[in-house]
Order: structure tokens, then sequence, then C-alpha cells
């Protein structure tokens, strides 16, 4: 699910789009079951609330990643320590933490 967050928010910078258009076209490019949650979302919220891209960002999160998740990839990055890895074994390893 991060993947997707990068990927839209590279074609923001691509496409240049303002805060206004971000939740819109982001939007428009959930399918499936993110869609269906997209759309049930939108109409619980009040009809006067503005979602902007970090609100959605979050409400997504806080739908399609399990519990606890985050605090575990806390853990494993404060208990990441310098050894006798190369640079490049250690990117490997923070990048494999740090995705979901």
């Amino acid at each position: 699910m991060k993947e997707w967050l990068n990927t839209v928010e590279q074609k923001f910078r691509l496409l240049r789009l303002t805060e206004g258009p971000k939740v819109e076209y982001a939007a428009h490019q959930l399918q499936g079951l993110a869609g269906t949650w997209w759309n049930q979302h939108r109409e619980a919220l009040l009809d006067n609330t503005v979602v902007d891209w970090n609100r959605l960002c979050e409400a997504f999160k806080g739908h399609f990643i399990r519990p606890g998740v985050m605090e575990m990839k806390h853990t494993k990055f404060m208990q990441f320590t310098h050894g006798n890895k190369t640079l490049k074994e250690y990117l490997h390893a923070f990048k494999k933490i740090a995705s979901l």
C-alpha cells in the first residue's frame, strides 16, 4: 500500500498538481477493494468535511495497514546497528524494514 501512495505522489509531481486536485486524482486511481473503501469512507464523512491529501493518506493507512505494524517497524529501526555490512547491504536492509 505504501508503494501506491509513493507512486501517486510521483504522479502529483509529474502533473504539477496543486493541493486542490490531489485527492480527486488519487481517488480516481483507487480500484477494487480500495475504490470501494474510498466510496464508503467518503459517504461516512459529514457533508462539509474537507479531505486533503494528508487526511486521505492517514485514512488509507489506518484502513489498510494492520495495527501494530508501524510500532514493529519502529522497533526494528531502533535496533538497526552499525556492523560489518557494506553500504549497499545496509540500504537493502533499511528498505526492507521500511516497506509495507
